[in-house]
């Protein structure tokens, strides 16, 4: 039996930096997460009112700065821009 997929639609996404957020749009597509991110996506474990999270896969390897904003919401040490998506209220 195949399983079902997972479609994550009506996501706002929004950049986090350690001095401002910014809105990207409503279901962005890879190139915008790529380009928000500085390189590669990782997948990071959301928490809360987050549905997803993703950072720089190499963020840590290429030395970027700590994200004080992102690390304090999210509960855990993430380094350069995060995107955080947060289901659009209908």
């Amino acid at each position: 039996m195949d399983e079902p997929i997972l479609v994550m639609e009506n996501i706002k996404y929004y950049v986090l930096n350690d001095n401002h957020i910014e809105y990207l749009g409503v279901d962005v597509g890879l190139d915008v997460l790529q380009a928000s991110v500085g390189g590669y996506i990782e997948s990071i474990r959301p928490i809360g009112k987050y549905k997803v999270v993703y950072c720089n896969e190499e963020g840590m390897i290429l030395g970027l700065e700590t994200n004080v904003l992102a690390s304090g919401l999210l509960k855990q040490v993430l380094v350069g821009p995060v995107v955080v998506g947060i289901e659009e209220s209908s």
